[in-house]
């Protein structure tokens, strides 16, 4: 009984740390609360920009519940590290030397550093989120920016005001702690026995984990983009993971009870990314707002505005009513394609092929092959290469997990010890075709639609590369056909009497 006041009278006093709280609803875990000072990161324009870029993209645009903001899910990843970070202290009785750690304001510390860096991880995004960095900024010719650089830059110019880092000083956070912000952010490669570092390890599993993909951003962003999207099944409660995991040996541990569940976390992550992340129809609305903003880039200076904190802020994807407002000539092209999404004249999915993970597709011989042989403009052929897996490419990620019985020892747990009833391949990858056949592209006939289908099977069996055929190319499925001169697509991706001005 002594022992329970005394973890309790920790705890309290680990609240009591913080000078100061103020809270708000969050529709997945109910009131949110940080500290006042956590507060003054928030509450700029940095931050507040995340209410102008959505979580999921153009998804809304297929599932209308996915309209969500980056802003939520940022709250919501710094609200789980909070918690996590109390679990491991409380799973420790307090014990702060078995976490590799000094003494409480040593924790108090490490604690803050992660609810900054849950906060700000997502800082860098661009409009439409992944799109703008995986789709647009290469098409644009920059290859070698993430928006993970992007975060790193904002976290920078907002640490770097004197009257925010201040609020800061008591748990001796100050300026030289901004590049070990950014680390947690980015993620670090796990080394185990690391001698060289200057922080506990650990530290990098709990906002980016690079060594077996178990984070909190995970787990809010699933749970997240789960509701709100209205994917019934996947509302994976993270919470019985986080209640007991330890620290072991430099490393997060989780007891060996929850080995399934942790199964179940990196299969639920595959089924959102095949039901709801790479849904046809968004890829295909997501072609349009690439090509949308890339006509645009003339007059906006993408390229150029994502290395400028100034400009970059006020970037977001309020873009789009800009574009359709303007008079500018120059954008005339960027409005179309917008007019054409309005009036759900949608580029058209002609097929996908499911091929081998380690497959490699040069896209542009593809393009021209299928140019040449269906005798189809190869500017209006659009070729997706992308893969799902369980996080790790082809590996299990449990492999990369550590369990515990004893709270003092690491293990790692085999597969068939779990069930066997699991996957044995954690990797596919797919090929999808669309083509630019609305009213602002060329006319594609149904028979060049099916030698498109043919063709590509062609090309990937004179490249060796094995596939499974995703849609059979007789399918009478109406999402597949052709549209008519008075149709366009539906919410679902389905022909309907198009809509007259």
């Amino acid at each position: 009984m002594e022992n329970n006041h005394i973890q309790q009278d920790n705890y309290i006093n680990l609240r009591n740390d913080f000078q100061g709280t103020r809270r708000v609803r969050d529709n997945i875990y109910g009131f949110i609360e940080f500290d006042h000072n956590i507060w003054s990161i928030i509450d700029t324009p940095e931050f507040q920009r995340l209410r102008h870029i959505k979580q999921l993209g153009v998804t809304d645009l297929v599932f209308p519940g996915g309209n969500h903001s980056r802003f939520e899910h940022s709250l919501g990843t710094a609200h789980l590290s909070n918690i996590l970070m109390d679990n491991l202290a409380k799973n420790h009785q307090y014990n702060y030397n078995e976490m590799q750690l000094e003494n409480k304001n040593q924790f108090l510390k490490y604690k803050t550093l992660l609810q900054i860096a849950g906060l700000c991880h997502d800082l860098g995004h661009g409009p439409f989120s992944h799109m703008f960095d995986n789709e647009l900024l290469p098409k644009l010719g920059v290859t070698n920016w993430k928006h993970e650089q992007g975060s790193q830059m904002l976290v920078k110019r907002i640490l770097e005001k004197d009257e925010i880092i201040q609020k800061f000083e008591h748990l001796d956070i100050n300026k030289n702690d901004i590049d070990t912000i950014n680390q947690l952010i980015d993620g670090k490669e796990y080394i185990e026995n690391d001698i060289n570092s200057q922080h506990p390890g650990w530290i990098y599993e709990i906002i980016s984990n690079k060594k077996n993909s178990i984070d909190v951003d995970k787990f809010d962003y699933m749970r997240r983009d789960a509701y709100n999207s209205g994917i019934s099944g996947f509302d994976y409660d993270c919470t019985t993971i986080m209640r007991e995991t330890r620290v072991i040996d430099n490393t997060l541990a989780y007891h060996q009870k929850h080995s399934f569940t942790i199964y179940d976390l990196y299969g639920s992550r595959y089924k959102l990314y095949k039901s709801l992340y790479q849904h046809r129809v968004s890829q295909g609305l997501e072609l349009m707002i690439c090509d949308a903003l890339y006509e645009a880039n003339p007059v906006y200076k993408f390229n150029e505005i994502i290395y400028d904190a100034n400009r970059y802020i006020n970037l977001n994807d309020s873009i789009i009513q800009q574009i359709k407002n303007s008079d500018n000539p120059a954008l005339q092209k960027s409005k179309q394609i917008l007019e054409d999404i309005d009036y759900r004249r949608l580029y058209q999915f002609v097929t996908e092929q499911l091929i081998n993970a380690q497959s490699k597709i040069d896209k542009t011989e593809l393009k021209k092959y299928l140019s040449k042989n269906c005798k189809i403009d190869e500017n209006i052929i659009y070729i997706i290469t992308f893969k799902t897996s369980y996080c790790m490419q082809d590996k299990n990620p449990v492999d990369y997990v550590d369990f515990y019985q004893d709270p003092k020892v690491k293990f790692k747990t085999k597969k068939e010890q779990v069930s066997l009833i699991l996957p044995n391949q954690f990797q596919e990858q797919y090929i999808r075709i669309f083509i630019k056949n609305n009213k602002s592209g060329d006319a594609v006939n149904e028979e060049q639609i099916q030698k498109l289908k043919e063709n590509l099977g062609k090309f990937l069996s004179e490249n060796n590369i094995k596939s499974k055929q995703g849609y059979n190319k007789n399918s009478k499925n109406p999402k597949n056909a052709r549209l008519k001169d008075d149709q366009s697509y539906d919410l679902y991706g389905t022909p309907q009497k198009r809509v007259q001005k």
